[in-house]
């Protein structure tokens, strides 16, 4: 059997996560209602989207990775551009 080691452990409390189809980025919702996107390279947060108002229940990258669908525990569904900058 091959060893293997753990690169990064995330500490955060993240109830959800969704890895982007061009294996770059990702985003991990937790708890209280933020998502906070990931550049996997880096290992650093590139941003953080105050998504919903209760814990992030669900969520996934469009197949191009500009968009990202949340739902949450709130009761609401969002669609983020993330090619926009605001």
């Amino acid at each position: 059997m091959t060893t293997r080691s753990v690169e990064t452990v995330i500490t955060e409390r993240e109830a959800v996560w969704s890895p982007c189809v061009d294996g770059k980025s990702l985003a991990l919702g937790d708890r209280s209602g933020h998502v906070r996107l990931w550049d996997v390279g880096s290992r650093t947060v590139t941003g953080t989207l105050t998504a919903h108002t209760d814990c992030a229940a669900s969520m996934s990258f469009s197949p191009d990775g500009k968009k990202l669908d949340t739902g949450g525990w709130d009761g609401t569904v969002r669609l983020w551009d993330l090619a926009r900058a605001d």
